[in-house]
């Protein structure tokens, strides 16, 4: 007798602990992106960091990490797009139109621009100035989405956009800039 009782007590305790999961997973919703957000700067900074030893140790390949890290990450994307079933299918790998897939090469061509460019920032420049200057890409883009696609730029964004800017010139602290 004891023994139904307490299987049922844990069941109910399982159920209960379950209950109280999922409600809290209800408020955190909302913060996930947020989340998310901080765990890739954190990640980025720690390959920049990584980067950073390396160079300093003499490693200059910053084209072969590039390599590396791209096997790694078409791979786990793939396998996430493979098995990521939309109605039933996999999802269309490189878009469902030929419109989709050139901006998807325009991006991925562009992407590794950015990252290039910014892994060779960080193992020719201090590390502090590299970040900095890699910080901006939300400011242009910010720029650019006002240009291309018309998004509303009012006073508020023109002020933090033009706050921004000036401060990553003085902190970059450049000769021919002061």
């Amino acid at each position: 007798m004891t023994t139904v009782v307490t299987c049922i007590s844990a069941v109910n305790y399982s159920y209960l602990f379950q209950l109280f999961i999922e409600a809290m997973l209800q408020k955190l919703l909302p913060y996930v992106p947020l989340f998310l957000v901080f765990i890739s700067g954190v990640g980025f900074s720690l390959c920049c960091l990584i980067i950073k030893i390396l160079a300093e140790e003499g490693f200059h390949g910053t084209y072969q990490i590039m390599i590396i890290r791209g096997i790694v990450q078409s791979s786990l994307s793939g396998y996430v797009i493979y098995y990521n079933k939309v109605n039933g299918e996999p999802a269309k790998l490189f878009g469902d139109s030929s419109y989709a897939s050139s901006i998807l090469l325009c991006r991925s061509l562009l992407g590794f621009l950015g990252m290039a460019t910014g892994f060779l920032a960080v193992e020719h420049m201090p590390i502090g100035d590299a970040s900095v200057l890699q910080m901006q890409s939300p400011i242009v883009a910010a720029i650019l989405s006002y240009f291309i696609i018309g998004e509303p730029w009012k006073l508020a964004e023109f002020t933090a956009t033009l706050f921004s800017i000036v401060s990553i010139c003085v902190r970059w602290r450049q000769p021919f800039i002061i």
